[in-house]
């Protein structure tokens, strides 16, 4: 992890802060209008008003903070705050892994592919309050976790409020909350009704309510204020659809059976990229575009040979958890874990696939809005190295740590030459 940070550094200094970000102006405007006059703006002030302002006013404080110092790179000071939440994200996420992978060659290979994970460097320091929602994100699942596993009552409390935080941070954490109601299930289908009578009557339960509470107020109650008060209607789900309903003619796809259940070889080969204005690389295909733009978002790159390395390998690993699940079935079926795994990588993608079926335009299905969940489905490709090892399928988990190795080689490659602008 400490390597990781100074790479992320690393790719900081070599990278504009506009690289690979249209609307980094209006990311800018929100928390120097908050900086400046002390206060939020209208939700219908600017083209990203609408978000939470949680992560806008703790970069606010940091420009302030910078400016007293007499700092003259007030960019760089904002961008180093980010890669701080994308090393918190990494550290949660090292955490929960290290509770479901416990073998330490299987842990160490997915905590490699995840660190080296190329959405990952894409992303790491740009200002965005995506980051902020990541840490949050995984912060509330490593603590569900720890509540599944030990029922520990100030476990769920530190999951509510976290998840509290990050709802006051983008509304994305909304997907969060099934994974609350299935681990509740889970709880009692084991352990019976009973087991929650106690924690009703914890204070860490309560408190944690309370935070998500003002988590909603922060997001959803400032949204249903301003609409109230200007006579209009802003979605509260997706603050900008209507924007993107007026202007956003090259950005539609159409919803069909095929879009979410095909998949065309061809599409994907033809390019390792994914562009939300062009059907040239599979924007139409559901599947295709959750893993390009995990890769790389909606952008183009100038290793294209590497690229085309990574999302080929990605597409080997998916054919490969299947074929481990298929050959470790009946071990599986005792051991939860996997599981857990899956619905944390499930459900984000699911809400992405809703989110494209209610707002059908390109950028509706890009994982980076649950990019979180990328470190369960690095952490199924530990877990299957791990079954296979301790079922001495020698060859199949030679197979998956090769394929791990070389994505994390081939993602050092990519980061050597990303692009500056």
């Amino acid at each position: 992890i400490a390597a990781a940070w100074v790479w992320y550094i690393y790719l900081m200094n070599q990278t504009h802060f506009m690289w690979k970000k249209y609307d980094m102006p209006q990311h800018l405007d929100y928390i120097t209008y908050i900086a400046n006059n002390l206060a939020w703006p209208s939700i219908y002030q600017g083209f990203l008003t609408y978000h939470p302002p949680l992560y806008y006013t703790l970069q606010a404080i940091v420009l302030r903070l910078a400016n007293a110092l007499g700092s003259f790179d007030f960019i760089g000071s904002l961008r180093l705050f980010n890669v701080i939440y994308f090393t918190s994200f990494i550290m949660f996420a090292a955490l929960t892994l290290r509770r479901l992978v416990l073998q330490p060659l299987p842990y160490y290979l997915c905590l490699a592919m995840l660190l080296s994970y190329p959405g990952g460097l894409v992303v790491s320091a740009r200002i965005d309050s995506d980051l902020l929602f990541y840490p949050c994100f995984m912060g509330s699942i490593y603590f569900l976790l720890c509540w599944l596993q030990e029922g520990r009552n100030r476990d769920i409390g530190w999951a509510i409020a976290i998840c509290g935080i990050a709802v006051a941070t983008r509304t994305n954490a909304l997907v969060i909350l099934p994974l609350f109601a299935l681990a509740g299930l889970y709880r009692v289908h084991k352990f019976g009704w009973q087991s929650l009578l106690p924690l009703l009557k914890s204070r860490a339960l309560w408190i944690g309510i309370s935070i998500f509470a003002a988590g909603c107020m922060m997001n959803f109650g400032r949204t249903a204020y301003e609409n109230i008060i200007a006579n209009r209607q802003q979605s509260y789900l997706v603050g900008n659809a209507s924007f993107l309903s007026m202007v956003a003619a090259g950005l539609r796809i159409t919803n069909s059976w095929e879009s979410y259940f095909g998949f065309s070889l061809k599409a994907y080969l033809e390019t390792p990229f994914f562009s939300v204005w062009s059907d040239y690389g599979g924007r139409y295909y559901f599947w295709i575009s959750i893993i390009k733009s995990s890769l790389y978002g909606e952008f183009t790159f100038p290793k294209v040979q590497v690229s085309y390395y990574l999302t080929c390998l990605m597409l080997g690993f998916i054919c490969y958890l299947f074929a481990s699940v298929a050959m470790n079935y009946k071990q599986l079926r005792a051991q939860p874990q996997w599981l857990f795994f899956f619905f944390t990588l499930f459900i984000p993608i699911l809400g992405l696939a809703v989110n494209r079926l209610l707002h059908p335009i390109a950028c509706s299905q890009d994982f980076r809005y649950v990019y979180p969940a990328i470190a369960a489905f690095c952490g199924m490709m530990g877990f299957a190295i791990e079954q296979h090892l301790t079922q001495k399928r020698y060859t199949m988990a030679v197979i998956g740590s090769a394929g791990i190795i070389c994505f994390v080689a081939c993602s050092i490659l990519f980061s050597t030459n990303m692009g500056r602008h």
